[in-house]
Formats: structure tokens, C-alpha cells, sequence
């Protein structure tokens, strides 16, 4: 017969204010995702220019090899700053790799040649990879009963409630696992 144990710390974490704190790390969050849609959208409307005499005169396929430095800056930036984090705490990695992608966001934009091109891209990539990795822990850690100070959260701050942050966790690698511990919560509003 399987054991089983029943426990009122969802409740708990349902009934806490939902402050501050918790706004900004959405806040926080969302802007990072919003910025990463947006590049790509930036770059597919502005392929034309690019490709143009008056732009960095690129063909097709090269247009297409930038957007895949893109990615996979992003995948290796996630990796990279991913276990940086774990390393140096998140809110620190996090700016840290929101000002990679903010530099190297304005480093495209004087790109003189394909491979410029490339190399701001692949580093576009890994800022918003790396502000993505440390952003979902921080999102899951925010999320989680106990997380303290060595996660980067002051103690009084790490607990939240679940709801809200189930419904920003949907869009990422993490999201399942932190909208699924919400909805085993049975909490059906936000407090």
C-alpha cells in the first residue's frame, strides 16, 4: 500500500501577498521575452534593407546564416550563463546578460561586413539565451517554497503565490514544472 501525505503549504503559499517584488520579476521577464520576439521580427522586416546596396549587401543565404548564429547563440548562451548562474546568482547573471544583449543589440546596427554581422548576432543570441536561462530559474525559484538568500532572494521574498507565475511559466523550459506544481494547487484566482 502506497503512503501517502497531504500538505497545506500550496494553501499557504496561495494566502501570501503577492507584492513588489514579484511584479518586477514578471516585469522583468516579460520584457526579456517580448525582446526576444521582437528581434526576430526586427530582423525578418529589415532583411530587405540588409541585403540592399545601400545596407551590407548580403544574399539570401547569408541572411539565413545569421539568423542561425542567432539561435545558436542563444543555445550556447543559455548553456553558458546558465551555469554561470548557478555560480554567481541569478540577478546578477540576469543584468549582466540583458547589458550582453543590449551591447551587442547596438554593436548590429554599425555591423560593416557579413561576419561582423554574424558575430553581433551570435552575441545578440547569447545574451537573450543567457537573460532566458537565468531568468527561468530565478521565475521557478520565485515560485518555490524555501528558496532563501542562497538563491539569490532575500529570505522574507522567496515564497510567492502560485498562480501568476504559472501563467508566465507556460513559455518556457521551466514552465511546466512551476505550472504544474500551481495547478496541483488547486488555487483557481490569483490572491
Amino acid at each position: 500500500m502506497k503512503d501517502t501525505f497531504t500538505s497545506d503549504v500550496p494553501a499557504r503559499l496561495d494566502r501570501l501577498p503577492f507584492g513588489r517584488f514579484h511584479w518586477l520579476v514578471i516585469a522583468a521577464l516579460g520584457i526579456t521575452w517580448i525582446l526576444d520576439g521582437l528581434e526576430v521580427t526586427l530582423v525578418g522586416a529589415l532583411a530587405p534593407a540588409i541585403q540592399g546596396p545601400d545596407g551590407l549587401n548580403l544574399t539570401a543565404t547569408q541572411i539565413g546564416l545569421t539568423g542561425s548564429a542567432y539561435i545558436l547563440g542563444a543555445v550556447l548562451g543559455a548553456v553558458f550563463f546558465g551555469r554561470l548562474t548557478d555560480r554567481f546568482g541569478r540577478k546578477r547573471l540576469f543584468t549582466i546578460t540583458v547589458a550582453v544583449y543590449l551591447l551587442a543589440t547596438v554593436a548590429t546596427g554599425f555591423a560593416w561586413d557579413f561576419w561582423s554581422f554574424v558575430l553581433f548576432r551570435f552575441l545578440t543570441g547569447a545574451g537573450i539565451g543567457g537573460a532566458g536561462a537565468a531568468g527561468s530559474s530565478w521565475e521557478a525559484l520565485a515560485g518555490s517554497a524555501g528558496a532563501g538568500e542562497g538563491a539569490g532572494f532575500p529570505a522574507d521574498r522567496a515564497a510567492t503565490s502560485s498562480r501568476p507565475l504559472a501563467i508566465m511559466a507556460r513559455r518556457n523550459a521551466a514552465g511546466p514544472r512551476v505550472a504544474n506544481r500551481a495547478a496541483a494547487s488547486g488555487s483557481s484566482s490569483p490572491p
